[in-house]
């Protein structure tokens, strides 16, 4: 089944398919190595609705034939005072916030549905998501332990500049990954 139809939305249109951005979220974060339980959705949706206002948002989906909604990716400009960078920024040596950190483009989420993995899929709505913007450069975190959203930065000129994160006491292991974006001025 493979992804017939891709698009970039802006946040009005991202929170009007936010049900099915959540089923696919659910569904893609449910198995390991993240275990999400299923009301992981409710809290995606709370995280969307909030990140929609935040400066750079766009959103990448795709449908597969049938108006499946099978995929999609999401992010917005990283400032400080933001939950995710001041947690990267202090996570980081001093050199790395700097030359990172200034007002990159954040991938908050990427998610593909199982079934449709390993197809494409994921690595087009990386590029959709990327292309054309204003950013110098784009950051992102991953968990240290998913080996197929390590393959998909790796593959696509990635580095990681910071390990060991826990985003909360306890927590998962992160690693914080970013790369230059091309075309961009600077």
């Amino acid at each position: 089944m493979p992804a017939a139809v891709f698009a970039v939305l802006d946040g009005d249109v991202a929170v009007r398919l936010a049900d099915g951005l959540a089923d696919i979220y659910a569904e893609a974060f449910a198995a390991p190595p993240h275990n999400e339980p299923p009301e992981a959705a409710d809290r995606f949706r709370e995280s969307l609705d909030r990140h929609v206002s935040r400066p750079g948002f766009r959103a990448a989906v795709a449908w597969a034939e049938g108006a499946d909604l099978v995929g999609f990716g999401y992010g917005h400009t990283s400032l400080p005072g933001q939950w995710w960078h001041d947690r990267a920024a202090a996570a980081l040596p001093a050199a790395e916030a700097g030359r990172w950190l200034d007002e990159p483009f954040v991938i908050v989420e990427l998610a593909v549905r199982p079934r449709c993995r390993r197809r494409g899929i994921g690595g087009r709505l990386h590029d959709l998501l990327l292309e054309g913007l204003p950013h110098a450069s784009a950051v992102r975190s991953a968990r240290a332990d998913d080996e197929d959203a390590r393959r998909l930065y790796d593959a696509r000129g990635w580095q990681e500049i910071g390990r060991d994160l826990a985003f909360v006491p306890g927590g998962d292991r992160y690693v914080i990954l970013a790369r230059r974006l091309a075309g961009h001025p600077g």
